[in-house]
């Protein structure tokens, strides 16, 4: 089944709800957002539009329960932060309780998700009107709340996050572009404080995009890795196994400004990074083992 062209300067967001599983969303030229969904091997695309956003919206997307729940987070045509979900037993898309928060962001503002299955914690981040990095909270408090200010990050600062556990508390790592900087930098969260981190990467262009995953391994290790477009303009692989190294190109160069979006699998072993090559298609990237990156199946 083909897919709907994406739109010149679609974002790219992936929620991967379990081993081989994934849901791939872009925006097509009529503002509509598309869904294309990867289960074991086979993937199919939504031939009917999910809902709408601005052109060239922020798009974040996670899942849960097994992929019975989607949610899908973007930016509306009047500059709100929005909500759309997908629940295995309701007909269609529908609006989320955060669309009641009316939350206006930067005109320029990117968007990142993260999810945890601890009382449905959800957390969304993008840069408010002042370009300070805002974390919105979805938890068992009664709703969507404003959470912690971030630093202030460059006007139209690319946003990821990961969140893995220790000692039964969420640990968290926001990246971003610093303000009045060329450098992408890492904001911590852990025992209840957040503070800076030890990522960071001068020299790198405006608008550049940046994804980062996180795993475990069977001995229990962290392991983080982040992709970002370089001024190369390539996208270029960091990995933090105990201390960050540069690995070097997944793919590229490419158009500056492109957008990419990232998942892992089977503890890390299968490594995905999604992107919008310069014809405009939306293509996959794919490291297996830590070997060589090769060209994925999808493309839309």
């Amino acid at each position: 089944m083909s897919s709907p062209s994406a739109r010149d300067g679609s974002d790219v967001a992936v929620a991967a709800p379990g081993e081989w599983q994934c849901n791939v969303f872009y925006q097509d030229d009529n503002g509509a957002v598309r869904q294309s969904i990867h289960n074991k091997g086979n993937w199919s695309h939504t031939t009917t539009p999910t809902f709408t956003a601005k052109p060239s919206s922020p798009l974040a997307a996670i899942s849960f329960d097994g992929g019975k729940e989607v949610r899908v987070y973007c930016v509306s045509g009047e500059g709100y932060l929005e909500e759309y979900g997908y629940s295995s037993n309701k007909p269609g898309w529908w609006g989320g309780a955060l669309n009641k928060l009316r939350f206006r962001v930067a005109a320029a503002s990117k968007v990142a998700a993260v999810y945890w299955n601890d009382n449905r914690n959800i957390r969304v981040y993008v840069q408010d009107p002042d370009n300070k990095v805002q974390e919105l909270v979805y938890d068992n408090s009664g709703g969507w709340r404003k959470g912690a200010s971030l630093p202030v990050a460059q006007d139209g600062s690319s946003l990821a996050v990961v969140r893995w556990e220790k000692e039964g508390r969420s640990c968290l790592r926001v990246y971003y572009q610093a303000r009045d900087s060329s450098t992408v930098k890492e904001h911590c969260y852990e025992n209840s404080k957040w503070f800076e981190g030890e990522f960071s990467i001068p020299d790198i262009p405006p608008y550049a995009s940046i994804t980062a995953v996180v795993f475990r391994d069977a001995q229990a290790g962290v392991h983080l890795r982040v992709f970002l477009q370089d001024s190369s303009a390539s996208i270029i692989a960091y990995h933090n196994d105990g201390g960050w190294v540069k690995q070097g190109a997944v793919v590229g160069p490419l158009r500056p400004g492109r957008r990419i979006a990232a998942l892992e699998w089977r503890e890390g072993t299968e490594l995905r990074v999604f992107y919008q090559a310069d014809d405009n298609k939306i293509r996959e990237q794919a490291q297996s083992n830590a070997g060589a990156w090769y060209k994925g199946e999808y493309e839309a």
